[in-house]
């Protein structure tokens, strides 16, 4: 995955997620006016697409490779069914899912109460 790569816009449908091995991938979520912000990133602990297998079929934000690497593809018909099974893959995906939120919280309530400096420390 190359730096800049945009992996998926807001609305877009997956057909794929991403499992980031050495890479790092932002995810920012727009506003109508054109301005985005953010909200998180995903690196080797994660997976870029957790909408796929929250019922949802799109998203509200945007995937952008910011560090460069690699990363696994896997077809999003195979999550969806392994993640149905209700096994152990499950019980990862939605406790990095909780993770992600927190993750989400946290950049949020930092945004809004530290200075750039402590941002980037972040």
């Amino acid at each position: 995955m190359t730096f800049g790569k945009v992996l998926y816009e807001c609305g877009d449908t997956f057909y794929h997620v991403c499992f980031p091995t050495d890479s790092i991938v932002s995810l920012l979520y727009r506003m109508e006016n054109g301005a985005s912000g953010e909200i998180s990133m995903v690196g080797n602990e994660g997976l870029v697409g957790i909408a796929l297998f929250m019922d949802d079929e799109d998203t509200p934000s945007r995937a952008v490779v910011q560090s460069a690497g690699t990363a696994y593809r896997l077809p999003a018909q195979r999550l969806e069914a392994e993640f149905h099974c209700h096994g152990e893959l499950q019980h990862l995906l939605l406790r990095y899912t909780r993770s992600l939120i927190t993750q989400m919280c946290q950049t949020a309530v930092c945004n809004r109460y530290h200075s750039v400096d402590q941002q980037l420390c972040r």
